[in-house]
């Protein structure tokens, strides 16, 4: 094994019977997870995590991402279950894709909003319904250097 260079992209894209993923690795800066219909539980410690999509996960209620200090894109769209969401080093992320999350409820948000506000240009929380108590003008306070924001959709019930 010492023999095999670093894991530096890993792409279980589409695995139908990965229920819980938990990932650790110092090389990992590349994850791909999107459509994994069964995942209900990410958890993730990659200090060079750079990219995480777990697009489509519809189960996927709670992701977990410690020592990710260089993630930069977050791709969670259509997670529809997602209720809990911590990535408490994430302050590098400018790129979050929160679009359908239904269920994802502020106090998940506000923290990673605190966190990487300072970074973060593209948020899409379209169709976040859960969300609805967070005001534009709150997400805008925490995050001023936004280039793209959309929040259409909270008020929808789907």
């Amino acid at each position: 094994l010492e023999r095999l260079p670093p894991l530096v992209q890993l792409s279980l894209r589409g695995w139908s019977r990965l229920g819980v993923l938990q990932v650790s690795c110092a090389s990992l800066a590349r994850l791909n997870v999107s459509q994994c219909t069964v995942l209900s539980l990410l958890v993730v410690r990659a200090p060079l995590l750079s990219s995480l999509n777990a697009s489509g996960c519809r189960t996927l209620g709670e992701v977990f991402l410690g020592r990710c200090a260089v993630l930069r894109s977050l791709n969670l769209a259509q997670c529809k279950a997602l209720h809990a969401l911590r990535a408490p080093a994430a302050a590098r992320l400018d790129t979050l894709n929160l679009f359908g999350c239904r269920v994802l409820p502020p106090e998940s948000l506000t923290p990673l909003l605190h966190t990487s506000g300072a970074a973060l240009r593209q948020l899409n929380m379209n169709g976040c319904v859960g969300t609805i108590d967070l005001s534009e003008a709150t997400v805008r306070q925490l995050c001023p250097h936004l280039v793209q924001l959309d929040c259409q959709g909270r008020k929808a019930k789907y």
